[in-house]
């Protein structure tokens, strides 16, 4: 179950990345003498999949770097970003979109928590063991009051994004399989033990 979901949501970064590539990709060209912003053919970019957040709960994710040079008539141009900075919301979103709809195929049940933003959780999954595993969204909530206070004409949005920068810690380097283990005895600690995580396995693999 675990490669499955690890599938699922490889598929959906892979779907917006064409989506990007397919809608999104410009770079400029001189036409008649003026230099205009055209569709680019292709790009190249990397992707570095990460499992845990900054404050080290399990989080899957994966950051996608892409480079300068875009394909335009078979050559490299540079490309222009003005549309990836205009529509980066809306890459989440259709992100989120694509992994709910695969995580769906595979048999859980999604509950909307924001239309607006897509946001969603799994029924599956209770809500303490999701709370236990949230310290990095738990943090930068007891942040909001503070920083709407030392910032009162920005929206919710934007402080939350400047929580998010201002908040981050260094990375360090990190001994895996303690990470692993300390996380596992949280589970356990829970309830979360290998039979639950056996019923739920059945109840995915047999659901219609």
């Amino acid at each position: 179950l675990a490669n499955q979901i690890r599938e699922a949501h490889d598929n959906a970064v892979q779907e917006t990345m064409n989506k990007v590539e397919k809608d999104y990709l410009y770079t400029r060209v001189s036409i008649d003498g003026k230099i205009e912003s055209v569709k680019a053919d292709g790009m190249i970019y990397a992707s570095f999949q990460h499992d845990t957040s900054r404050a080290l709960d399990p989080q899957l994710h994966t950051h996608n770097f892409i480079f300068t040079p875009v394909l335009k008539n078979g050559k490299f141009n540079a490309q222009t970003n003005e549309a990836f900075f205009n529509n980066k919301l809306y890459f989440g979103q259709f992100y989120r979109n694509e992994l709910a709809y695969n995580l769906n195929k595979l048999g859980f049940s999604i509950e909307i928590t924001s239309i607006d933003k897509g946001l969603f959780e799994l029924k599956e999954i209770p809500k303490d063991i999701i709370d236990e595993f949230s310290k990095r969204s738990q943090q930068i909530k007891s942040l909001e009051e503070e920083y709407k206070r030392r910032y009162p004409k920005e929206s919710l949005s934007e402080i939350k994004a400047r929580i998010t920068q201002e908040s981050k810690k260094a990375k360090t380097k990190v001994d895996r399989d303690e990470v692993r283990a300390t996380n596992k005895k949280r589970a356990d600690e829970l309830g979360y033990n290998r039979k639950w995580l056996s019923r739920l396995n059945y109840k995915i693999s047999t659901s219609p």
